[in-house]
């Protein structure tokens, strides 16, 4: 009887293993199709500096825009990046975000579904939320305008 029951604590085991691979599977599919997980910040195109010197930035150009999680960087000559993160599905649903630590003003970068400070390790949120310091407030946002065709920066 004992070789039965290792075996078929055995095989309980493989179970339970595959429902958690299945699972995580499923949940993983679920994020994806939610808009949950972003994808890779990229480039912005359609970009026009306009007279007024705020930045316009054309939705249609950069299709990644149309979804919740899509996200572009602006990069302004002074050395002053922007992320535009499409954080609903309204009109007026982004977030623009200074890529500028809190902390120290150090550029940050996107690793996954968060951005981090090389400098000293900061984490902030996709959103722009913090995760972990040692800076002690959210990323700066940046006041826009936004209508279905465009989103207008500064």
């Amino acid at each position: 009887m004992r070789n039965n029951e290792l075996n078929l604590s055995t095989a309980e085991a493989v179970i339970r293993e595959s429902s958690l691979t299945r699972r995580g599977i499923l949940c993983g599919i679920a994020a994806i199709s939610l808009g949950f997980i972003p994808e890779p910040a990229i480039a912005a195109k359609g970009v026009t500096i306009l007279p007024s010197g705020k930045v316009e930035v054309l939705i249609a150009s950069n299709p990644t825009l149309k979804k919740v999680g899509g996200l572009i960087q602006v990069d302004f000559t002074n050395g002053l990046s922007v992320a535009v993160v499409r954080i609903s599905t309204a009109a007026k649903g982004f977030k623009v975000l200074n890529l500028a630590c809190t902390h120290q003003g150090v550029p940050i970068k996107q690793t996954g579904n968060t951005w981090t400070c090389p400098a000293h390790n900061s984490q902030f949120s996709i959103d722009g939320k913090l995760k972990r310091g040692p800076a002690t407030s959210a990323l700066l946002e940046i006041p826009f305008k936004a209508t279905t065709k465009s989103l207008v920066i500064g």
